[in-house]
């Protein structure tokens, strides 16, 4: 950045708008989660060894949906909170930053819907099941639209919450 902006920072870490902000994100990505580990309760056998606690990791169905959520929602916090301009470079212009959250996304949105088995074997997932859950869609769809409203949830209330705090301080 060659030159100073006119445009200064908040004088608080702990102003009313990055609470907000965040209290928000966690609730949005906490209802996410709990849908995700809800809806596969029906494909989860208390009794398979993959469900022991100490013994070894052997992929099931909720450790996968939980690692696509989770890499999903890594993401989704780094590409919504970046400020870009006028305090650092766009995120258009960080082409290494950029590239990687858009790889993320793709390789959670890839593997739940195993569109590439070996992205699925190199993580440790397991193929998510295709039959139908809640009425509406295979399951591994179901998980597609869940990371998929995850991300533009977070985007938009993030946006909501950005014009409501800046029609506040005009």
């Amino acid at each position: 950045m060659p030159k100073l902006s006119a445009a200064r920072p908040p004088k608080k870490l702990f102003c009313a708008e990055t609470l907000v902000s965040i209290l928000g994100q966690f609730a949005i990505h906490l209802g996410c989660l709990v849908v995700a580990v809800t809806s596969c309760q029906q494909f989860v056998d208390p009794e398979d060894k993959s469900m022991d606690i100490d013994g070894d990791f052997a992929p099931n169905v909720i450790n996968s949906v939980v690692f696509l959520l989770s890499l999903t929602m890594q993401v989704n916090t780094f590409l919504i909170n970046y400020q870009g301009h006028p305090f650092m470079q766009n995120l258009s212009e960080n082409a290494p930053l950029f590239r990687a959250l858009w790889g993320g996304h793709v390789c959670a949105l890839v593997a739940a819907v195993s569109l590439f088995p070996p992205i699925n074997d190199m993580f440790q997932l397991v193929l998510l099941p295709t039959s139908v859950v809640y009425g509406l869609l295979p399951y591994d769809q179901f998980i597609f639209a869940l990371l998929f409203t995850n991300t533009m949830a977070a985007y938009c209330y993030e946006k909501v919450v950005v014009l409501i705090f800046s029609s506040i301080k005009s």
